[in-house]
């Protein structure tokens, strides 16, 4: 008897030893519908989570020590991966970043506009430092480049100067750099050529990046700026990514059909474009937008000189004044909201016309446009412009070529009028364009904000519900998902956004922010090693 025991415990033992463990979870999402965000179906599966990776997908019994999290009557997806921020401006500052994260986002895409960190290895070390509540990944930007080696002066670089500017952009790309930005409507981006982009671009495409632009011009020059984005991408040999899509200004509302016909002529020919945008009728920006470039070249003291000179100012009078009509003015000065002006906060909310009534001033373009001035001299002023058909938005939203954004950063409660999309920007989409109106179908919105920018900036292991990838999660009520954030009244959070979930940890818990900081960096392919400490990238400062 005692030899049967023996025979029997080690065969259970070998038994034990052959079997696969069950799975130990640290979190079980159950009875949830998940959306895969591949475009297909929603299917009733539970998630298994382990560490950072989904590690199961079906029916899960023995749910173990996890914490488990009942997904009833809930949509589980992958995280919002929101394809075009500006949150790596304050994300070292403001590592919760609550205005993004209660949206839904669980990664962000910086460095757009041609603006971002000059030295890419230091950002890198000091997030990886510090933490955040999002993963980030950054393109390296042309006007931050272009501004460090030339100023901001209106002429072509020299050899010297392109060269030294091509070594910046190499050395953004080893340092981890998604891709390279461009800003062509903004200083000093606005001054080069497109041979010098071109030339910049092709070191980005080098160590396999991406090409992401702020169009020279969104407005009466829309076509052509596109055109230029496709030359430059097929030249320069990398992927396009035409940044917030729009037809700026009434004698542009209905051309987004053309401007999407242009993209899918280029795919025909070989050329990988692809867009996206926000959902709100308002851009939001500085109030420089409207001036003509030549008039805000050089130092600020240079233009304080040119602006203040009668002759020259009436000249700049006359530019903003046809960008008011033609341009993000929409041919009326209501359309301009001030959204951050420091030197007097009271005019914040209100439009010009609104403003230089209350200044007593006659409400007319001319005086509009020398108040702006004023105001620039004086600080500057952020501003938005009600300037965009929300028909056209419908369409490029509709588009198989466009993914959501939010263009946003991270903004301090209480400070300013910013743009809604700050707050409500991914549940607006959810809310109103699927919900409500029935613009979309769920799978195919969510797929526009998790896969479909995930696999363009690289990161293929994430954006998707599936074992073995990444476990950024978003578990929401479509029944209560609302953004409440309001151009009167912006700084209001939206609600529906049950949980959020960054490499296994939580970050909303029941739609509170938890102070996780488990996001990481989104490293470029053309990542080297040593590129996030502290060896030498061989630049020195005489480059």
């Amino acid at each position: 008897m005692h030899k049967i025991l023996s025979v029997i415990c080690a065969l259970c033992a070998l038994y034990m030893v052959m079997s696969p463990a069950s799975p130990q979870y640290d979190y079980v999402i159950k009875n949830g519908k998940v959306i895969d965000g591949m475009g297909n179906g929603w299917f009733r599966a539970d998630v298994g989570i382990q560490d950072d990776r989904i590690v199961t997908l079906g029916r899960i019994d023995d749910t173990g020590n996890a914490i488990v999290i009942d997904a009833t009557g809930k949509f589980v997806t992958p995280g919002f991966v929101d394809m075009h921020s500006h949150g790596e401006r304050r994300i070292l500052d403001d590592r919760t970043v609550q205005n993004l994260v209660t949206q839904g986002m669980t990664t962000i895409v910086g460095g757009n506009c041609g603006d971002s960190p000059l030295d890419m290895k230091a950002f890198f070390r000091e997030f990886e430092t510090k933490g955040a509540a999002v993963n980030l990944g950054v393109l390296v930007g042309h006007n931050t480049i272009r501004r460090e080696v030339m100023g901001n002066v209106g002429r072509e670089p020299t050899p010297a100067e392109l060269s030294k500017m091509k070594r910046l952009v190499e050395r953004a790309m080893k340092a981890g750099a998604l891709g390279f930005s461009t800003g062509l409507k903004y200083q000093p981006g606005v001054y080069s050529k497109t041979d010098e982009v071109i030339e910049l671009a092709k070191v980005a495409a080098q160590y396999g990046g991406f090409y992401a632009t702020h169009l020279r011009d969104e407005g009466i020059r829309l076509f052509e700026s596109m055109n230029e984005a496709i030359e430059i991408g097929e030249k320069a040999g990398l992927p396009v990514q035409m940044s917030h899509h729009k037809a700026v200004g009434a004698d542009m509302w209905g051309q987004t059909r053309t401007s999407l016909a242009i993209m899918e002529a280029a795919r025909l020919k070989g050329v990988d474009v692809t867009t996206d945008l926000h959902p709100y009728p308002a851009t939001y920006t500085t109030c420089t937008i409207l001036f003509p470039p030549w008039a805000i070249e050089g130092t600020f003291e240079e233009i304080k000189t040119r602006l203040t000179d009668p002759t020259i100012r009436k000249r700049a009078v006359e530019g903003i004044v046809y960008n008011i009509i033609h341009d993000r003015g929409a041919n009326d000065i209501s359309n301009i909201m001030i959204a951050l002006y420091e030197p007097d906060p009271s005019l914040e909310g209100l439009n010009m016309r609104e403003v230089l009534n209350l200044k007593g001033i006659y409400p007319t373009k001319e005086n509009c446009a020398e108040l702006l001035i004023d105001m620039y001299l004086k600080g500057g002023a952020n501003v938005v412009f009600h300037c965009l058909s929300e028909d056209d938005i419908r369409h490029i939203m509709q588009h198989s070529l466009s993914m959501y954004c939010s263009d946003a950063g991270i903004v301090t409660v209480g400070v300013g009028k910013p743009h809604p999309r700050h707050y409500g920007n991914f549940p607006r989409i959810l809310a109103l364009h699927v919900r409500d109106r029935k613009d979309l179908k769920l799978e195919f919105a969510i797929h526009k904000m998790t896969a479909f920018p995930a696999v363009r900036m690289g990161a293929f292991d994430r954006g998707i519900i599936s074992v073995d990838k990444c476990a950024d999660i978003v578990i929401f009520d479509l029944n209560r998902i609302q953004d409440h954030a309001t151009f009167a009244n912006p700084h209001q959070y939206s609600e529906g956004i049950e949980y959020v979930m960054v490499n296994g940890h939580i970050t909303v818990d029941h739609g509170k922010i938890t102070g996780e900081l488990p996001g990481r960096v989104i490293y470029g392919p053309g990542k080297t090693p040593g590129s996030s400490n502290g060896q030498t990238d061989g630049m020195t400062d005489n480059d």
